[in-house]
């Protein structure tokens, strides 16, 4: 008989993952996008760090995701795990065993004196693929936009970040993160990180790799794909104080967006001076 999906029952109310017990410090996306399929397909390679010694199992949060494999990099052997039923508000849960783990102790300590913290450190590979009916990414066909090119933009907020990939999806949590992105070589990218470009011959795409060594939540991270230029970076001075400002639009937009991106973010700073006295 089949169960009905359940809620998060632990102490987060809209998270199945248990950060306390095993937590995610470092994750790696390794990512295509597809337009044609409007999926991202790749793998996640997280670092995770057991809190707790007697907890066997690393949680995480899914939404509409299609998991094709989870392994252990080192040593490298299939892992395995179970896919939780679908809950509406909330996903999938994700539970995989970790490496080294008779499954017939997989006992999870109920209060803080039963915890027995160590410094145990496992980096699990995730295969997987987005839903093309993902509530966190929007696909814009090149009909729909100004430069006859398609467009993805990513919304991470709220709890959408795990139908982007495998998570803890709390700000709780927070890690450092390296992702490397193939876009078909005519679109760029925009993630939120500091990023290169790197040139792949194969199937006439482009690979763009980015990395953020200051710990971050899912939700903060955001992926644009499209034919985007960086219409204006200069350097403003709002109230004798200088700001950096870089502007990416189509390029059929570009004068448009340039003057009312300008016009709106005075019109907001100006607001805020004059309410908080402060920026």
């Amino acid at each position: 008989m089949n169960q009905p999906p359940q809620p998060p029952a632990g102490d987060i109310p809209y998270s199945y993952s248990r950060p306390d017990l095993v937590a995610v410090t470092h994750t790696r996306l390794e990512l295509t996008v597809n337009f044609a399929s409007q999926v991202l397909v790749g793998k996640a390679i997280l670092t995770v760090e057991k809190k707790v010694s007697r907890c066997n199992e690393l949680v995480l949060d899914t939404y509409g995701l299609d998991i094709f494999g989870v392994s252990s990099c080192s040593p490298g052997r299939i892992l395995y795990f179970i896919l939780g039923n679908h809950h509406n508000n909330f996903g999938r849960k994700l539970t995989i065993t970790l490496p080294n783990v008779d499954s017939a102790d997989q006992t999870v300590p109920t209060s803080s004196k039963q915890m027995e913290f160590s410094d145990n450190i496992y980096t699990i590979q995730i295969g997987y693929r987005t839903s093309p009916q993902s509530p966190a990414l929007y696909w814009l066909r090149k009909e729909q936009t100004s430069d006859d090119e398609p467009l993805l933009i990513s919304n991470s907020k709220l709890t959408y970040a795990r139908a982007i990939f495998p998570c803890q999806d709390t700000p709780s949590n927070k890690m450092t993160f390296y992702s490397k992105i193939s876009v078909p070589k005519s679109l760029n990218i925009m993630v939120m990180m500091p990023g290169s470009k790197e040139m792949s011959e194969a199937y006439n795409r482009v690979i763009y790799s980015f990395s953020q060594n200051i710990t971050m939540a899912p939700y903060e991270i955001y992926i644009i794909v499209g034919s985007l230029r960086s219409l204006r970076k200069s350097r403003e001075f709002v109230f004798d104080r200088p700001m950096d400002l870089e502007i990416w639009a189509e390029e059929q937009s570009r004068q448009r967006c340039t003057s009312e991106f300008l016009n709106k973010i005075m019109d907001i700073l100006c607001n805020i001076k004059k309410s908080y006295g402060f920026l």
